[in-house]
C-alpha cells in the first residue's frame, strides 16, 4: 500500500471536520453565489495542501526542493561539472596511457573519486527532493 493511500482515510476525515467548521463561515453568503463556492473550493484546495505537508517526509522533501533549487548551490553545482571536466582534459593530456602508479596517476584518480562522490551526493539529493511527487 502506497504511502497516499493510507494518508487518504484519516486526510479525508479531517478535511471534512474542516471544512464542516469553513461552512459555518459562509453561512450568511447566498447558496448559489459564486464567491461562495469559489472560497469552498480554496478551502478544500488549501487544507488538502496543509494536510498533505503535515506528514514529516513530505515537510522534508519540501524544505530540501528549497534549498536544492537555491541558485547559488547549482551554480556551484554546475562549476563541479566544468571542473570535472577540466580534471578529466587534464588527465588525459598529461596520462595519455591511462594512470601509472606515480604521483599524478594518484592524484587524478583521487580527484576523479571526490567528483563521484559529489555528484552521487547530489543526485540522491534531487531525487530525494522530487520523489514521488504529483507537482
Amino acid at each position: 500500500m502506497h504511502l497516499h493511500q493510507k494518508m487518504q482515510l484519516p486526510v479525508a476525515w479531517w478535511l471534512c471536520f474542516r471544512a464542516y467548521t469553513f461552512a459555518d463561515r459562509l453561512m450568511d453568503r447566498p447558496a448559489n453565489s459564486p464567491d461562495r463556492l469559489v472560497l469552498l473550493e480554496l478551502n478544500i484546495e488549501k487544507e488538502t495542501k496543509r494536510a498533505i505537508r503535515s506528514h514529516r517526509l513530505l515537510h522534508w522533501q519540501d524544505r530540501s526542493r528549497a534549498l536544492f533549487t537555491n541558485v547559488c548551490l547549482r551554480w556551484f553545482f554546475a562549476m563541479a561539472i566544468l571542473a570535472s571536466f577540466i580534471v578529466d582534459a587534464l588527465e588525459t593530456q598529461y596520462l595519455p596511457l591511462g594512470r601509472g602508479d606515480d604521483a599524478r596517476g594518484e592524484i587524478f584518480f583521487s580527484l576523479e573519486l571526490a567528483f563521484t562522490v559529489l555528484f552521487a551526493f547530489e543526485l540522491s539529493w534531487n531525487m530525494f527532493s522530487y520523489w514521488y511527487r504529483n507537482n
